[in-house]
């Protein structure tokens, strides 16, 4: 069958008489049936690994066909913990026992699962209203030895994509591995992908849409969480942010648009200028639906807004915004809708006919929001990413019970029969990983505000000036209906040295007291609070204001330490074993204990070694770690 390719960002669709997929009335048949009796119920199994990299790469789960059939069963939904499930398509494979799971490394991280834990899994269906219109994925190189500048042309890799994947089940924020092989060059490439943004529609109401019934609605997308990937599913590519991919095809992705707002442009004219000061705070958040088709009526007026903006699904999504930020974010929008109409050359060149062309549409509020406008009492998305450098490693079921500790604090916070109000102390010696878990019950929180305090934003500060800011930070959060406050190793904060031991008396008197002071009615937040000196905090009284305190502990036997060697994805099989023989004997003699932050720094020095040298130069680093 013919393709084409549409004038959408990196995007490849089948062939349809718009822009967006529109599915025949045949597809009403796509919708699979209901799963029989003898699957219908939940059952409980163990994680293992996927059996090879192909079996990662085809992005299933895998289970044992006596457990579900997958001629039957296409999806399973997976209860990990109280607060989270996940959704995966399955395929059966005869190597995997029964009452076993397999999965590959993204997804283990993506749904932070560790070997052997046990884990609740049921059927799972889609309703009718949860296939993908259109897929956005960030893409970046899997390993940084495949790093090239080599162009990679995007759509290609969205019509394979669309081969390998379709019918599978997709979910927002989903990691996976994809090998794309570029024919047109006789070239192999690995990319690590996220989903950042999942379009869907109803099937059935599009049926009836596409034979000429129903409504406009019933043919318009939505976002949605979860589903599932059609032949006809518009496929977008990203580059991940610093990634050193270089994407090409009809256009490059939303990392193409440019900013192009001049401080003089006046866009009075098109209505989305012009407020002042007091409108603004009379309208500030609590009505961003309203300052929205305020900020836009000029240009629905002149038919300059894409039918497709949903500014009700806007409004959730900039809750926190205040009236100057909402309007900062229409420029934006309206910015990148400009620069689609720049001719690039020698002189940059304006479309003649912009005026008639100009379309604000849903991938221009997407770029304002991901790249130009941040709210001031917004998510430290920035932040939380930097103390995951390294993803999440699940290295066993600890690190699983401090996730479903988090969670449950969460959910109290949540709770509006509880007071609101919940801190807790997460503690360990240093490089055990603390701000890395914290980020994770952060990002598992999915609160609309999200702020990070730590000792980068208050070097040089005096004691008085420090306090002030720890002050405004915890008003900030206080403000938000629902926040939440990610306090980073206050040992540094409180400038606590174990010489003497030192320590600001005046930052600690402050942070008492803050500790101490509830959100005003209605308001909810949750303090998550990292620290090394356990002991020390005691001896504060600091213990004593904080509601619950998680203790992270390093690893201390060689399957911990493997499984996280392993997890990295920079050894074979057998180098794995050659690592495991020599940390048993370490672990006996010395009884190494270890960080799984540092345990990872070390690896990442090994790797800078010839590849050859690389078990040696690791085992070697180890071992001066466990005998000093």
């Amino acid at each position: 069958m013919s393709q084409r390719f549409t004038q959408q960002p990196c995007c490849y669709l089948a062939p349809s008489s718009t822009h967006r997929p529109v599915p025949p009335p045949t597809l009403q048949r796509l919708t699979p049936p209901r799963p029989t009796t003898s699957y219908s119920t939940e059952k409980m199994f163990r994680v293992r690994k996927a059996p090879s990299e192909e079996h990662t790469l085809a992005n299933f789960a895998y289970v044992n066909k006596a457990d579900f059939d997958a001629t039957q069963i296409k999806h399973i939904r997976i209860d990990p913990g109280p607060a989270h499930h996940y959704i995966f398509s399955i395929r059966n494979d005869p190597s995997i026992k029964q009452g076993e799971i397999a999965f590959g490394v993204p997804h283990r991280k993506w749904a932070v699962l560790s070997l052997d834990q046990e884990i609740r899994v049921s059927p799972f269906t889609f309703q009718s209203s949860e296939y993908i219109g259109s897929i956005v994925l960030s893409a970046d190189f899997n390993a940084k030895k495949n790093v090239t500048s080599e162009p990679l042309n995007a759509d290609l890799m969205a019509r394979e994509f669309s081969m390998q994947f379709g019918g599978q089940a997709f979910t927002k924020g989903m990691r996976m591995a994809f090998r794309f092989e570029d024919k047109e060059k006789n070239k192999t490439h690995t990319l690590s992908l996220t989903v950042k943004s999942i379009e869907g529609f109803d099937i059935n109401k599009a049926a009836i849409a596409a034979s000429g019934g129903g409504t406009a609605d019933d043919n318009k997308p939505k976002p949605i969480e979860h589903g599932e990937l059609l032949p006809n599913s518009g496929i977008v590519f990203d580059k991940e942010e610093g990634s050193m991919l270089n994407l090409i095809g009809k256009s490059k992705g939303k990392s193409a648009y440019r900013s192009i707002i001049n401080p003089n442009w006046d866009l009075q004219q098109m209505g989305i200028g012009g407020l002042d000061n007091e409108f603004s705070n009379i309208f500030r958040r609590a009505f961003a639906s309203r300052i929205l088709r305020i900020h836009t009526a000029r240009m629905r007026e002149y038919n300059k807004l894409d039918p497709n903006v949903d500014l009700d699904e806007l409004s959730k999504r900039t809750k926190n915004f205040s009236g100057a930020e909402l309007e900062g974010l229409v420029r934006a929008a309206q910015s990148s809708a400009m620069n689609r109409l720049v001719k690039a050359g020698n002189k940059a060149e304006v479309d003649p006919d912009a005026i008639e062309k100009l379309m604000i549409n849903p991938g221009d509020f997407e770029h304002a929001l991901e790249n130009d406008v941040k709210p001031q009492f917004g998510r430290s998305d920035d932040a939380l990413n930097r103390f995951q450098s390294w993803g999440m490693t699940v290295w066993g079921p600890e690190i699983n019970d401090i996730l479903s500790k988090g969670d449950l604090s969460v959910s109290q916070v949540r709770n509006l029969k509880a007071r609101g109000f919940k801190s807790v102390l997460i503690v360990g010696e240093p490089k055990t990983g603390k701000t890395s878990l914290a980020a994770q019950i952060a990002r598992n929180s999915d609160f609309p505000f999200v702020k990070v305090v730590s000792q980068e934003e208050m070097i040089g500060l005096t004691e008085s000036a420090k306090c002030m800011a720890l002050k405004k930070a915890f008003e900030d959060a206080k403000r938000s209906k629902l926040s939440l406050l990610l306090v980073d190793n206050i040992d540094r904060l409180i400038d606590y040295s174990p010489i003497g031991p030192r320590f600001s008396n005046p930052v600690v008197q402050t942070l008492l007291v803050l500790f101490n002071t509830l959100p005003p009615p209605g308001h909810r937040l949750l303090v998550l609070v990292t620290s090394s000196s356990y002991t020390f905090l005691k001896e504060l009284g600091f213990l004593d204001v904080v509601s619950r305190v998680i203790e992270v502990p390093r690893l201390s036997t060689p399957e911990q330490m493997v499984r996280v060697i392993q997890e990295t994805n920079n050894y074979t099989d057998e180098q794995i074993l050659e690592i495991e023989r020599n940390l048993r004997s370490l672990v006996e003699e010395t009884r190494l204990k270890i960080g799984v932050k540092h345990l990872l720094e070390l690896v990442e020095e090994a790797n800078e070694s010839q590849p050859e040298y690389q078990v040696t130069s690791l085992l070697e680093e180890i071992e001066a770690v466990a005998t000093k």
